[in-house]
């Protein structure tokens, strides 16, 4: 296998993709031992010399914010391509991806067969078969895979993006594919093959590709069932009741979200990788980040010269989407329960990285070192009785779909986090939501309820963001919400027996004050 040079050779990386041959470092910005190879790069030539002498901080840290601003400028080559029309059956190559933390390996793969037009949306499927200990130990193809890019001869050829009841089987969808974009998803088709396959014996004639694993259609006899690998929302830092929430909400807009863990104080983050994004290493793309998060977890397929495209099919398939990239770190990979659900990549996202700008149905895609347009929210909430408070920070994707459900829950894990409890309450609750359109929306409310007091913020929240973003009449532009509640546990309010109206007698005028007697 012949590796393609780049004009300038730096320090070994602990990842290189095939395609490369040592032209990327694993910690340029932090090791005194890679600064003058580096500055000789900045210089256009290929510097061999080691430094003399240990920098002091101030100059490491000027280096570092130098190279931090070209390093997605520099050029390293594009991958070089595998096409399509040279791929035959019975042909080796190597998925790479992660299984456990940032570390990149290697699953060797067999190619099975094309199938030409039988993906979504009429793509060509390239069909493999994978075999070795790192597939053992993720359980087969697994969600978060989705963008794994196969290489054949050191040449990239697609990316994973469909799994199948056989779990070390993968769909594998060409790389030229993903490059120009295609039509809609057509899940749920199905098509004769031209020619029948053989795969450990049996025989199949027919291809069908489901919406999800689990769907409950009897497969004709000799058909091969595949499905799309399954993107589900990772959610960390929210308490079990505001997860729930969460969860139900997001269901009903077809996505499966998962409990990635705690946050805030006890936050993890990815460390960082110490360099620019690379084939095979997981990418998080973001919905919310900060001290509340969600987000979807896949690979990098190909990096060109700050262009990043992965997962190998869509996300959400919205189009054009402006969505923050981020490096991840993979904790584990989870077998699926019941056999219904893949195996799928538990892990936690880091900095972000990059811009996500295209959607699409054969993959998605974005420039690195681009920043996103967020939404800053601050929820805070006080327990009157304990007098303790509690504050989060969190960033919002300016996604129409999640800019309701997200913030109502954030507002929700505020007041469970201050009264630490989940029981009875009343809570005094101010909303500022900021607008470009409109100004600044204030909405404030005193509300009990009698078996979660965490709850009361969110229908309100979650109505007034609903209002706005649904406006039928114009577009509204989101700038920053606030939330501030105050909570106690007893009961304060009270209930209305009638009104008295014997005594009244007389005309009342447009505009006039009438007192009425309650009780």
């Amino acid at each position: 296998m012949r590796a393609v040079k780049t004009k300038h050779k730096l320090p070994a990386a602990n990842h290189v993709p095939p395609y490369l041959d040592g032209a990327q470092v694993s910690e340029p910005f932090y090791s005194d031992v890679n600064w003058a190879a580096w500055l000789g790069l900045l210089n256009g030539r290929n510097s061999r010399l080691q430094p003399n002498k240990a920098l002091t901080t101030p100059e490491l840290a000027a280096i570092v914010a130098k190279l931090k601003t070209i390093i997605q400028q520099k050029q390293l080559p594009a991958p070089p391509i595998y096409p399509l029309s040279k791929i035959q059956p019975g042909m080796s190559g190597v998925v790479q991806t992660v299984i456990q933390g940032q570390k990149v390996e290697s699953i060797p793969v067999r190619v099975i067969d094309v199938l030409p037009g039988q993906g979504t949306g009429g793509i060509d499927i390239i069909l493999v078969r994978g075999t070795g200990p790192v597939l053992e130990r993720s359980h087969g193809f697994a969600s978060g895979m989705s963008g794994s890019p196969l290489y054949i001869d050191g040449k990239i050829a697609g990316a994973v993006a469909l799994a199948f009841e056989d779990e070390k089987m993968a769909g594998i969808t060409p790389i030229e594919a993903m490059l120009k974009g295609m039509p809609k998803p057509n899940a749920g088709t199905a098509a004769e093959l031209d020619k029948p396959i053989t795969i450990q014996g049996r025989t199949y004639t027919r291809l069908e590709i489901a919406e999800t694993r689990d769907d409950n259609r009897t497969a004709q006899p000799g058909t091969l069932r595949g499905y799309t690998l399954p993107v589900p929302l990772m959610v960390s830092g929210f308490s079990a009741p505001a997860f729930n929430r969460l969860q139900n909400t997001l269901q009903q807009k077809g996505l499966t979200a998962v409990n990635a863990g705690s946050t805030g104080s006890d936050k993890s983050s990815a460390p960082s990788l110490g360099r620019s994004l690379l084939p095979g290493d997981s990418m998080g793309v973001g919905i919310a980040v900060g001290d509340l998060e969600a987000y979807a977890i896949g690979t990098v397929t190909y990096v060109d010269n700050g262009r990043i495209i992965g997962f190998g099919h869509p996300l959400f398939w919205h189009g054009k989407v402006n969505l923050p990239i981020t490096e991840a770190y993979i904790t584990t990979v989870m077998k699926g329960a019941s056999g219904l659900w893949p195996p799928y990549k538990i892990g936690y996202i880091g900095k972000t990285v990059g811009t996500l700008t295209e959607d699409r149905a054969a993959a998605v895609g974005g420039l690195l070192g681009q920043t996103p347009n967020m939404v800053p929210m601050t929820v805070a909430a006080k327990d009157l009785n304990r007098g303790t408070e509690v504050q989060l920070k969190l960033q919002l994707a300016q996604f129409k779909n999640y800019l309701s459900q997200l913030p109502a829950a954030a507002a929700s894990e505020s007041i469970l986090r201050a009264v630490d409890r989940q029981s009875q309450g009343t809570a005094w609750i101010t909303i500022e939501v900021e607008t470009e359109e409109l100004g600044t929306i204030r909405r404030s409310d005193m509300l009990f309820d009698s078996w979660d007091v965490s709850f009361l913020p969110y229908f309100p929240l979650y109505q007034l963001m609903n209002i706005l973003l649904e406006n039928p009449y114009q577009e509204v532009t989101i700038k920053s919400i606030r939330v501030h509640s105050e909570v106690k546990e007893a009961n304060q309010t009270a209930q209305l027996l009638g009104v008295e109206l014997d005594d009244f007698s007389g005309t009342v005028r447009q505009g006039e004050i009438v007192r009425i007697p309650v009780k």
